[in-house]
């Protein structure tokens, strides 16, 4: 993910959602001292309880997230979560694709998207995209 994309937050949230649900304790885990501070400045703006002292009483009692260094990776992280996704009606093209990928922006603008292949219309003739006054009538 991308710098500002909001990486920070969730992780905290989701580290403050465990300990609300007494699956503590909770630690953060940054690569170099800058992002230590940078992490509990944000869990102080969301006042999220963070410490990066191990013996912190709030973090031995689960009510706080440790934010502390090391090297790590992730093999696999789950988590339940609502998610609510629409569901419209869509077609699949059914042209094959003959892209020349060396040059793909001049590519991609050559492409005319076939719009009513994945909206299809309920009425003949009648773009979602360029509505008509006669597609509005029922």
């Amino acid at each position: 993910m991308n710098t500002g994309s909001g990486k920070t937050v969730v992780g905290l949230i989701m580290l403050q959602s465990c300990l609300n649900e007494e699956k503590g304790p909770a630690i953060y885990v940054v690569p170099d001292n800058y992002l230590v501070k940078q992490v509990i400045d944000e869990a102080k703006r969301l006042g999220i309880s963070a410490t990066e002292d191990k013996d912190d009483y709030s973090y031995s009692n689960s009510k706080a997230i440790l934010v502390t260094l090391g090297l790590f990776s992730i093999v696999q992280m789950e988590r339940d979560a609502q998610i609510l996704i629409p569901a419209y009606d869509y077609c699949i093209p059914d042209r094959e694709c003959n892209c020349n990928t060396s040059n793909p922006c001049e590519t991609f603008q050559g492409i005319d998207f076939p719009v009513e292949q994945f909206f299809p219309n309920e009425k003949e003739n009648c773009s979602p995209c360029a509505p008509k006054p006669e597609c509005d009538k029922e």
